[in-house]
């Protein structure tokens, strides 16, 4: 039987980022990622699908789409940044140097 990978977030990320050896892997990675935090986002700021929907300027279902970490294709940084400013939150992305 194979083992499975047992990499951290981290190295995830930062191999999803700027490529890696399985590509299908880190797209459908970031797609949940990306999901979570809209979800949470819309959550935390205590709206409906419908509430996020109407300050996104798109329809309730596509809110459930963006929430649903089986897309087919990857979510934007730019689609999340636009859920989560609606929620009252912003994106923000640090480099941050490894201590070793």
């Amino acid at each position: 039987m194979k083992e499975k990978n047992t990499k951290s977030s981290e190295a995830s990320i930062f191999e999803m980022a700027f490529g890696g050896k399985d590509d299908v892997y880190h797209d459908k990675y970031a797609t949940l990622v990306g999901s979570l935090i809209i979800k949470q986002a819309r959550t935390s700021a205590n709206l409906t699908q419908m509430q996020l929907a109407e300050r996104m300027g798109v329809s309730q279902p596509r809110v459930a789409e963006l929430e649903k970490a089986s897309l087919l294709r990857g979510l934007t940084l730019s689609t999340i940044s636009r859920a989560a400013e609606a929620c009252g939150f912003r994106i923000e992305i640090k480099l941050i140097p490894r201590v070793k």
